[in-house]
């Protein structure tokens, strides 16, 4: 920012001037680090969240491939039953990637 011709530079001013700027600097990288700070936490929050759903998921799996195991008294479940599972892992994998880029972008506009 270029100083107003109509005001005298003295020392003093040019000294406050110069203060005022690294204050500035420096609040605004204690800023930066902070909201770094928070993604970093949510982002932790997020997977978190995503370890417990998919432990949660693979556990209601298994007893449910267990029930229907013991109840067709078969060994296996049926290929169809793998391939619909897999569709859904991929689905739940590309909405996650979709929701993270999202987020990604969305913190780039902010900074």
């Amino acid at each position: 920012m270029e100083p107003d011709p109509g005001i005298d530079l003295t020392p003093e001013r040019i000294e406050t001037d110069a203060k005022l700027r690294r204050e500035r600097e420096q609040a605004d990288e204690q800023l930066a680090q902070r909201a770094s700070a928070v993604e970093k936490h949510a982002d932790e929050v997020v997977e978190l969240a995503r370890e417990r759903a998919d432990h949660l998921l693979a556990t209601e799996r298994e007893q449910a491939d267990s029930t229907r195991l013991e109840t067709a008294g078969v060994q296996t479940l049926p290929r169809s039953q793998a391939i619909a599972r897999a569709s859904e892992d991929n689905a739940v994998t590309e909405e996650r990637a979709g929701a993270d880029d999202e987020l990604e972008s969305e913190r780039i506009e902010e900074r």
